[in-house]
C-alpha cells in the first residue's frame, strides 16, 4: 500500500484500532532493534502524556486563582454592588467585565470530555483514555481481552491518539484562560482608575 494511502487511512474517521495494519516494520532505519524502538516510543508517549496532564492541572489552578481574585474584589473592593443599583456607569462596566472574567475562567475548566460525535467512535480509535474505557458497549472484560492480546502498535496508537486529543482540549482551555486573564486585568485597571478618580480634588 502506498505511504500516502496508508497515512490517509489512519487519519480517517472510520479508523479501527483492532484493524490496525501490523505488518509494518517497527525497528526503523537507525539500527535499533524492535524492542528498543518500541520502548523508546512508549517512554516518549508516557512522558508526553504526563506533561499534558501537568499542563491541564496548571491551567485549572490558574482558572481557580483568577476566579478567587474576582470574588474577593467583588466582596471587599472599593466598588460595591449597591453602586450598580444606583446606576453608576463605571460600577456597571466593572461588574459586567468581572462576570465575563469568571465565565471564561469557568469555561476553561469545562472542556474535558469528548463531544457526542467523538464519544460514539472513541472506543474504536484508542483504549487509553478513560472516556474510551467507559464507552457504550465496551465492557471491562472486553478491555481485559484486548490488553491480553494487544500488540505494541495498539498501545502506541492508543496513547498517541489520547495525547493528540488532550492537546486540543488544552488549547481550548488556555484560549479561554487567556481571555479570562485579559478581562481580569482590564477589570482591575478599571477599579484602580476608580480609586484614583476618588482621590482627585
Amino acid at each position: 500500500m502506498p505511504e500516502d494511502t496508508q497515512t490517509k487511512r489512519l487519519g480517517a474517521d472510520d479508523f479501527d484500532i483492532e484493524a490496525l495494519e501490523l505488518s509494518k516494520a517497527l525497528e526503523g532505519t537507525e539500527g535499533l532493534d524492535v524492542n528498543n524502538a518500541s520502548r523508546l516510543r512508549m517512554q516518549f508517549l508516557t512522558s508526553q502524556h504526563a506533561s499534558l496532564v501537568a499542563q491541564v492541572q496548571f491551567s485549572d489552578a490558574k482558572a481557580a486563582a483568577i476566579m478567587t481574585v474576582m470574588v474577593l474584589v467583588a466582596l471587599n473592593g472599593p466598588l460595591q454592588v449597591s453602586l450598580v443599583q444606583g446606576g453608576d456607569v463605571l460600577a456597571i462596566i466593572f461588574f459586567a467585565v468581572m462576570v465575563l472574567t469568571i465565565v471564561f475562567a469557568m469555561a476553561s475548566l469545562i472542556p474535558r470530555y469528548p463531544d457526542k460525535a467523538l464519544s460514539k467512535q472513541i472506543q474504536r480509535h484508542e483504549r487509553f483514555s478513560w472516556p474510551s474505557l467507559v464507552a457504550r458497549g465496551y465492557e471491562p472484560m472486553a478491555h481485559a481481552e484486548f490488553m491480553r492480546t494487544s500488540e505494541a502498535s495498539h498501545l502506541i496508537m492508543s496513547i498517541s491518539q489520547t495525547n493528540g486529543a488532550m492537546a486540543r482540549v488544552l488549547r481550548k482551555k488556555f484560549r479561554n484562560l487567556r481571555i479570562a486573564y485579559t478581562l481580569g486585568i482590564l477589570d482591575l485597571l478599571l477599579m484602580l482608575s476608580y480609586v484614583l478618580w476618588l482621590q482627585l480634588p
